[in-house]
């Protein structure tokens, strides 16, 4: 099963647990035209494309940003061969933290996946309180992880390769590859 990697503004460059991930486990990287000034719209449109690309059963891995594209992208498009997500640091569109560069990019209502759902959050995420992530994890009915206090979950976390977090993912990978 592919891991389709959705990073988040920036980007997540060496350093980051996601790119370590992604050069141990391989998989695509969803690349964007604009990393600094993102849209939403356009971000959309370049998911449904590396979804297209890479038919067959695939997971989705987002951090940041890119976990507010997968459920923006869920509510309206589907692709058979999404078999989970697993999303980490899902922001509110509505803070004030949240990024002015980022367009188009708005609070997820109630998102039907269909497909296992994992929502990790720290307890002191500057862009998404951690209430916000239970519930959307309730509205959605996904599995709520307790990262404990490590900020956005992003290089400035210094959590390197963030081992516990791959262990978590790894997990979730075989539950969501025993569905295919």
């Amino acid at each position: 099963m592919k891991i389709i990697y959705l990073a988040g503004i920036n980007n997540s460059g060496p350093g980051h647990w996601q790119y370590s991930w992604f050069e141990r486990l391989g998989g695509v990287w969803v690349n964007h035209r604009e990393w600094d000034q993102p849209t939403g719209e356009e971000w959309i449109a370049d998911l449904t494309e590396a979804l297209a690309e890479n038919p067959g059963p695939k997971i989705l891995l987002g951090h940041s940003l890119g976990s507010l594209l997968v459920s923006q992208w869920a509510a309206i498009h589907r692709d058979p061969g999404i078999q989970g997500a697993f999303l980490v640091a899902h922001p509110d569109p509505r803070s004030r933290a949240f990024p002015k560069e980022a367009k188009g990019f708005r609070a997820p209502g109630a998102v039907r996946f269909t497909y296992p759902t994992a929502i990790v959050a720290s307890r002191n995420d500057p862009y998404a309180p951690f209430d916000y992530a239970e519930r959307l994890a309730g509205l959605w009915g996904s599995r709520m992880i307790d990262a404990g206090e490590k900020g956005h979950i992003n290089l400035q976390s210094g959590l390197g390769d963030w081992e516990d977090g791959l262990r978590i993912f790894q997990s979730f990978y075989e539950e969501c590859l025993s569905r295919v």
